[in-house]
């Protein structure tokens, strides 16, 4: 199976809490893919964590905070019991009143893939930018979520060269953007884009590569006097 990002669902609030709920649409999500969370809020500090109505496990991939102006955090987890349309997929935070999340699905990577590489940043201008980071082993799969936190008009994003734009939502203050592709060669990419105008940002940039097989255990020799054990410099 050929390796594919896709949306999967959106969600913003501007009522004050302490969690932020989206919902799988029609189709749902199968059993080995990944879902990736790209969650923004103002930015306060302290604990974000994600869950979804099968009992996924999530973990936080990457996050950065731009002051407490705009905090960004991915999450993911991969899918060992497939969600259904109508599951919700919930972020737990610090109590904020404005936040926004947008949720893809990876598939084709083995077992849902790993969070291979990291990278992220935080300024204010026109061009935010997570760095660079070089993919060894493809296919990979690559996702850069970019939140913006401006006190005016929120500015547009527009995706770096060779990157999709995905499904964006916002909170008056606050907006999250996400962008991904498809490494198909081993090679640097940058997480990089384009705003419409100068604004606080919080940039993450993550690749997702296939599950490593683990190293077989060696085959025993018939009437073999004592068990093999793993060295690390070869077989004894």
């Amino acid at each position: 199976m050929a390796v594919a990002i896709d949306d999967l669902a959106t969600a913003a609030s501007e009522a004050t809490g302490t969690s932020l709920t989206a919902t799988v649409p029609a189709g749902g999500v199968a059993s080995g893919a990944r879902v990736v969370v790209c969650f923004a809020m103002t930015g306060e500090g302290g604990t974000v964590s994600c869950a979804d109505g099968r009992g996924n496990p999530y973990s936080v991939d990457e996050e950065v905070t731009n002051n407490t102006t705009v905090r960004t955090v991915v999450l993911s987890a991969p899918v060992a019991t497939a969600l259904q349309p109508g599951d919700a997929i919930t972020v737990t935070h610090p109590e904020v009143a404005r936040r926004c999340m947008t949720a893809l699905v990876l598939t084709g990577l083995v077992d849902g893939g790993d969070p291979d590489q990291t990278q992220s940043a935080e300024f204010t201008s026109e061009a935010p930018s997570a760095g660079s980071l070089t993919v060894s082993t493809a296919p990979a799969a690559l996702v850069t979520a970019v939140s913006v936190g401006t006190g005016g008009i929120l500015p547009f994003f527009t995706p770096g060269n060779g990157w999709s734009a995905g499904d964006a939502d916002q909170a008056t203050v606050v907006a999250i953007y996400a962008q991904h592709r498809v490494a198909a060669t081993a090679g640097t990419y940058t997480g990089e884009g384009t705003l419409s105008d100068t604004a606080d940002w919080a940039a993450v940039f993550v690749s997702y590569q296939n599950v490593e097989d683990p190293e077989p255990e060696p085959a025993v020799p018939a009437g073999y006097p004592w068990p093999i054990h793993r060295r690390r410099r070869g077989w004894q």
